[in-house]
């Protein structure tokens, strides 16, 4: 018989491989939740600039790159909760790049909301739900990280003091009154 989510006590012996397939998971969809939270960041910037814009996720010696005529994708796994996206600031107004600044964590809130939808409603298997708590929790860490304003460890460990989005909004406000 296959399992359900109703027959499996969470809390027991039965429970540890779906917890630690959902742990796998959130480490699999990681550098994921960073790629997408960076796609809201440069999206929004490529409609406010119409100039080209570069996306980094991860910190590998040998990253996936891509290049286009309006974006530059450069991905790796290792360090992959660190991503920046590159845009010229030249004529955007305040108000402007805090949308641009906003638009990450607004793509993060909505993956991680996207996925309880599916939890809740579509997916039946206990798998695809264990799964699914996964791309959850990593996407919510990656809008929590971002959110608050604090300031991050850069893509060498050793650099400290990046400013998070919520971070940069806070001074980019403050500098409008």
């Amino acid at each position: 018989m296959p399992y359900s989510i109703d027959s499996v006590n969470f809390f027991s012996i039965e429970g540890i491989p779906w917890i630690l397939l959902a742990w796998g998971s959130l480490y699999f969809f990681r550098s994921l939740s960073t790629l997408l939270h960076e796609t809201g960041h440069a999206m929004t910037a490529l409609i406010l600039t119409h100039e080209k814009v570069k996306i980094r996720v991860g910190a590998g010696k040998r990253p996936f790159v891509w290049k286009s005529n309006w974006l530059d994708l450069s991905f790796s796994i290792k360090n992959s909760m660190v991503g920046h996206t590159e845009f010229s600031t030249y004529n955007l107004n305040s108000k402007k790049q805090v949308l641009i600044l906003f638009a990450g964590p607004v793509f993060s809130a909505g993956a991680a909301l996207g996925g309880i939808f599916l939890a809740i409603k579509v997916f039946d298997s206990i798998t695809l739900k264990s799964l699914t708590v996964g791309w959850i929790c990593s996407n919510a860490i990656c809008f929590l990280r971002n959110s608050l304003p604090i300031e991050l460890k850069g893509m060498d460990e050793k650099i400290v003091g990046i400013p998070s989005d919520g971070l940069q909004i806070y001074r980019l406000l403050r500098s409008m009154k």
